[in-house]
This record gives C-alpha cells, structure tokens and sequence, in this order.
C-alpha cells in the first residue's frame, strides 16, 4: 500500500516533507524509465492532448494556480526570484507551458529527444534550486524545500483536476481517457524523481481518485481559504503574465471559477465582481463547460492556442510581450 493510501495524510507530510527526489534513477536503464513503462498506454496520450489540447492547458493552469498557495510551493517559487514582477513571471510560465507541449508530443523514452532533453533541464532547474535552498539542511532530518511532499502536490497540480473535475475544466468524462492522462503523469512523475510511493498516479481508478480527494481536501482547499496575501499577489501576476498568450484572462473572474470548480465550503473571499469581471466568468464558465465539448468550438480554441503557442516561442515576440509587461510593472511600482 502506497503512502498516500492511509486515511490520514500525517505520514505523508511527515515523511514526505523531509525527502528529497531523487534526480537520478540510475537502478535502471539509461533513459531513466520505470520498470512499468509500456510504450502503447504512454502513447495513447497524444490523441487525446490533440483532441483537448485547449482545455488540458487551461487545466494546467488552473492547478498551478491553486498550487501556490501552498505554503511551501509559495516559498520555493518566490526565493527563486523567477515571479518578481511579470515579466519574469511571463518567461517562467510560457516556458513551462512550452516544455509540457513537449512532453506531450515528443518521445521522452528516447535520449536526445527534444522532450527527453526538456525533462532533463527540468530536472536540473529542479536539483539547481534544490541545491541552493537546502544548503545546510540534512535530507530525511530537515523540512526540504522541493521535497518529494511538494512534487507529489505538484503533479495533483497538473492533473489532479482531470480525474475529479473532468466535466467543469473541459476534458474527456470518459474513464479510458482519464486513465491515459493518469498513466502519463505517472512516467513524468517518476522521470521527474518521485518514488513509487509517493507517485499520486500509480495504481488503480477508484484508488487514484481517493487519492486526490484526500490531498485536495487536506492541502488544497485549506491552502485557498486561508487566501494568503502573497499567494494572491502571486496568482495575479500569473494569470496577467499568462493572458499574453492565453487571452480572457482576469484575476477575479478566474479564481472564482476556480473557487466554484471545487464546490468549496464557503464563498470566495473577495468584494464582489464587477460587471466586466462576471462577463469574463460566465463567459469561462460557458466557453468551458457547455460550448467546447462542441466540435467547431473545440477546434477553434485548440488551434488558436496551438498558434499562439508557436508564435510565441519567437525570440522577438517574446521581447516584445515582456518589454510591454515591464511597461505595466514600471506604471505598478
């Protein structure tokens, strides 16, 4: 029984809080694939990232949003320096968006594969920042900062809302498809340095799903009721930075769709929006939930993002969005 299965998660958090990933999985072979690996269910994502390509980036972020308000994800991200203002905060999630797109369409079972080389310079930033904010800390002794706890959070982060909101963020309501989007966060957890377990996504549906509802319920909702200033700050500069390339963003309309996505016990806590902001929510909330599962729409959002995306990895292009941005930063300040 996995770690993560036990009623409470105090082991977990104990344990998990204390340990490092291991950034090299050398007991293996050289391309750093768990023993499980099969290449057929791996491959079975790219259909399906073709056919939701839309709503599985926007899930994304939606996870990485409610994920910095975990206390020690907030920490690492901020001591890096990489979310100071957002131009920085643009670069660093563009970026991530970018290597994810890779992960999903390349071969990470292959060495030189572009997104084998993407996994393994995520794992370097990774061991990098590791290395610099644990400095005196004794691994297994201290409470580490990217910790094996904090990627496990990380990949609820990332697909966590697939398996238990499914129908509110766009995506496929059938198990199969969930299953393949649960499998291949499972590989990149493992390439990533979780142990076994500790990986969120190693074991059966219902097992899985239980999972996930314990670490929403035990990290995530009291991480977003407490509504931490610094954490909001953070989550707003995310969501202008990434408006960029994902337009209709708004702050208070994103979060509240959010908030509701994850039924939470008490209502948002924040002044009520205004006219322009309830526009851009039940524009969201219907766009999401109703339209896309409409083939036109779905195609439409799917290549527009594709497009954006590719401009977007243009050098001039990205200049010229963050020269606009520290524009706004200098009017901020």
């Amino acid at each position: 029984m996995s770690i993560l299965d036990e009623s409470s998660l105090e082991t977990f958090e104990e344990r998990g809080s204390r340990l490092l990933v291991s950034h090299a999985k050398t007991d293996h072979d050289q391309n750093h694939l768990p023993v499980w690996f099969n290449l057929e269910k791996f491959c079975r994502i790219k259909p399906l990232v073709n056919q939701y390509f839309f709503s599985i980036f926007f899930t994304h972020l939606s996870g990485l949003l409610i994920l910095i308000f975990v206390r020690s994800i907030y920490q690492t991200l901020s001591l890096t320096g990489k979310s100071k203002n957002l131009s920085a905060t643009f670069y660093r999630y563009l970026h991530t968006c970018l290597h994810v797109k890779k992960w999903y369409e390349g071969k990470i079972w292959i060495k030189n594969d572009d997104a084998y080389e993407s996994l393994q310079m995520v794992k370097t930033m990774h061991q990098t920042v590791s290395n610099i904010q644990n400095k005196g800390k004794n691994d297994g002794e201290n409470v580490m900062a990217i910790s094996i706890r904090d990627m496990t959070l990380t990949q609820f982060a990332f697909a966590g809302l697939f398996v238990l909101y499914p129908h509110k963020y766009g995506f496929s309501t059938k198990k199969e498809d969930i299953e393949t989007m649960i499998y291949f966060w499972s590989v990149i957890g493992y390439m990533l340095g979780i142990d076994d377990d500790y990986n969120l996504f190693i074991g059966d549906y219902e097992t899985i799903r239980q999972r996930c509802h314990r670490i929403l319920d035990q990290y995530f909702r009291p991480s977003l009721l407490a509504y931490e200033r610094d954490s909001v700050q953070m989550a707003d500069q995310i969501i202008q930075s990434t408006n960029q390339f994902i337009p209709g963003l708004r702050y208070k309309s994103y979060m509240k769709f959010i908030w509701k996505s994850l039924a939470m016990d008490k209502e948002w806590p924040s002044k009520p929006l205004n006219r322009e902001q309830q526009f851009w929510y039940f524009a969201k909330k219907m766009i999401i939930e109703k339209f896309y599962y409409f083939w036109a729409v779905r195609f439409a959002l799917n290549q527009l993002l594709r497009f954006t995306l590719f401009t977007m990895q243009f050098s001039f292009l990205q200049r010229l969005k963050t020269n606009q941005l520290a524009h706004i930063d200098q009017q901020i300040q």
